[in-house]
C-alpha cells in the first residue's frame, strides 16, 4: 500500500495552500476490517475503529485539532500530544487524515484528505486496538522530492 492524496488535497497544493494549512486542526480517522480505498477520493472502506487528536479529545474541536511542525526538507512532524483514541476493538489496516472542516466521508474531488496504510506515516501504531484505549502517536510525512 502506499499513500495517496485526494484530487481535492492535489488541488489545493498546486493553487496557492500549502498541505500543513488544509490540514491543521484536522484528525486522522482509522479504519480496519478492509483495505484502503484505491483513492482518497474513495469513500473510507471498513470499520471505524480509532480516532487521532491532540491530547485524545473529541474531534472536531479547536482544542483536538492536529498540529504540525516542518522539518526541512518537506517534512511534516507532529506537535503536541498526538492521541489514539479507540472507538471500537480489532485490527487497524489504513488511516485517513481529513481537514478541520466537514467532510462527510462521501466520494468527493473537493474534500483534502490523506490515506495511508497502518504503517505509513504512523509510529507506533499498533495491529489492533480496544474500544476507549488511549495510546501516544507520532506522525512523520515526507513529501517526495519526485
Amino acid at each position: 500500500m502506499t499513500i495517496r492524496l485526494s484530487t481535492g488535497l492535489r488541488n489545493a497544493l498546486a493553487f496557492e495552500y500549502g498541505l500543513a494549512r488544509m490540514m491543521r486542526g484536522g484528525h486522522i480517522q482509522i479504519y480496519g476490517g478492509a483495505d484502503q480505498p484505491i483513492s482518497a477520493d474513495e469513500a473510507p472502506t471498513g470499520t471505524l475503529r480509532a480516532i487521532v487528536s491532540t491530547d485524545g479529545l473529541p474531534v472536531p474541536s479547536t482544542a483536538g485539532g492536529l498540529q504540525f511542525t516542518l522539518q526541512s526538507p518537506g517534512t511534516l512532524l507532529d506537535t503536541g500530544d498526538w492521541k489514539i483514541v479507540g472507538l471500537s476493538t480489532g485490527d487497524l489496516r489504513w488511516w485517513r487524515f481529513v481537514w478541520a472542516a466537514d467532510d462527510f466521508g462521501e466520494i468527493s474531488t473537493y474534500y483534502p484528505r490523506i490515506d495511508g496504510a497502518a504503517s505509513d506515516g504512523l509510529t507506533k501504531l499498533p495491529s489492533t486496538i480496544v474500544a476507549s484505549e488511549i495510546i501516544p502517536i507520532s506522525f512523520r510525512l515526507l513529501i517526495p522530492s519526485q
